[in-house]
């Protein structure tokens, strides 16, 4: 076994020492052969998200709630055409409206009383619904401590270049949120499971949305950097509803969430709205609340930041104004201490390798050996007793002793190396009794 581990321990440094010499090459060389120039460096070091991810929660349930899973419905329907894929979105909806038996358009729902937009679709994607919304549900996928059976689509799968979109809407109050009615998460919950986000490398930047009464409230303990938050209502101020369809006697959406998707019909892919346009969408005289928001945490302006950096998904590409011409790899035979550096790297690095890869040639040889071996040995219960008490094997026309069982090999070999070791014995005490004979004899 121990000849085994030496075996596997030459073949781990073999191939050890040319993942090192990539690896030196790849540093020492690739950047002198294809220098960038600033403007090109700058832009493939940039600290910018790689990716779009948004959490979109309707906290309420009851018919006379519809206008909350219109809410989040709406937003839904915004970041998915603009460019956010539904394993991005995790949409959580506590109540199912659309089949509801007092919904009298089945199988949609409206956030207008023309029924100009069907928010719900044909191809919405529900990831938690009824009673799976839940204030632990909700942490757990924010935190990523969901138990290993939970399935891949129900998953924040976010990393540290991440920008994450959050969406509440509800019932709640001064620092608090209610859950189905049943239950609440309040400010610190949420203060603290966006720190452990940020603790887990779960985010590069945050916009947090919640649209409820006193929303302001929700976002006033939070300590994480790199997050923008916006309440639809100052601390002591109603989020109100925006009409009324007769149609379904019930409020269908808030106020500020009816403003917020006006504006993002109007956002394409490739539009060039800032987030500091969207803190403006609804002013009080149309909210009649006071849409708050908080900024301090933020890195960057809004004025300068991009709509679609959170409500969609487009990869950030520049035009170069000239195109970047890769020079020639250099031919010159110039020398300089860098350069005998390596060549002085390189020859060392060989003289390691080259026995090394002579070893792993032999270990090789041995392995097809051993292979052509086992596959000639036939399986053997049992065998005869080969050795007489003579020291002759008997049977030797019989029998190919290739074709046995190790228990084969050890009934016939285990005898003659008794014998053997017999005779070595009487030979050596024939040996000692020769010179003991002539010690005594003398000259």
């Amino acid at each position: 076994m121990s000849s085994g581990l030496r075996q596997q321990g030459g073949i781990f440094k073999y191939y050890k020492m040319h993942s090192l010499l990539f690896c030196f090459l790849t540093v020492c060389f690739i950047p002198q052969i294809y220098p960038l120039n600033n403007k090109a460096e700058e832009f493939l070091t940039s600290g910018d998200h790689t990716s779009n991810w948004a959490v979109l929660v309707d906290t309420s349930r009851f018919w006379f709630n519809y206008r909350h899973v219109a809410n989040v419905l709406s937003i839904y329907r915004s970041v998915k055409r603009l460019g956010i894929p539904d394993s991005q979105i995790i949409l959580m909806i506590a109540d199912d409206m659309a089949c509801n038996p007092r919904n009298p358009h089945p199988a949609a729902v409206y956030n207008n009383a023309n029924q100009q937009i069907d928010v719900y679709g044909d191809d919405v994607e529900v990831d938690y619904r009824g009673y799976e919304v839940t204030v632990e549900n909700f942490i757990r996928v924010l935190t990523g401590r969901l138990p290993g059976s939970t399935p891949r689509s129900k998953k924040l799968l976010t990393d540290a270049g991440s920008n994450v979109l959050i969406y509440l809407t509800g019932h709640g109050g001064d620092g608090f949120l209610k859950f189905q009615d049943s239950e609440e998460i309040t400010n610190v919950d949420l203060a603290d499971a966006i720190q452990q986000m940020w603790e887990k490398q779960r985010y590069h930047e945050m916009l947090f949305i919640v649209d409820t009464c006193q929303a302001a409230s929700l976002y006033q303990k939070f300590y994480s950097p790199n997050v923008l938050a916006i309440g639809s209502s100052l601390v002591g101020e109603d989020s109100l509803s925006h009409h009324v369809d007769p149609a379904i006697g019930v409020y269908i959406i808030d106020r500020y969430t009816y403003y917020a998707l006006e504006f993002l019909e109007h956002v394409t892919p490739t539009s060039n709205q800032t987030l500091g346009q969207f803190l403006k969408v609804c002013p009080k005289y149309l909210c009649l609340s006071t849409v708050g928001y908080r900024s301090d945490l933020f890195q960057r302006n809004p004025d300068k930041v991009f709509i679609t950096d959170f409500f969609g998904s487009q990869k950030r590409i520049e035009m170069a104004a000239e195109p970047l011409v890769l020079p020639e790899p250099s031919t010159k035979q110039t020398r300089n201490e860098d350069d005998d550096c390596c060549v002085r790297f390189l020859c060392d690095a060989r003289h390691l390798v080259n026995p090394l890869r002579e070893r792993n040639a032999q270990v090789n040889e041995l392995l097809g050996h051993k292979l052509m071996l086992m596959t000639r040995v036939q399986l053997v219960n049992t065998a005869p007793d080969f050795v007489l008490p003579d020291g002759s094997i008997s049977h030797l026309d019989m029998y190919d002793y290739l074709h046995l069982t190790p228990n084969g090999y050890r009934k016939v070999f285990e005898p003659l190396h008794d014998l053997l070791l017999q005779l070595l014995a009487e030979s050596d005490e024939t040996d000692e009794t020769n010179n003991a004979q002539s010690v005594h004899k003398g000259p």
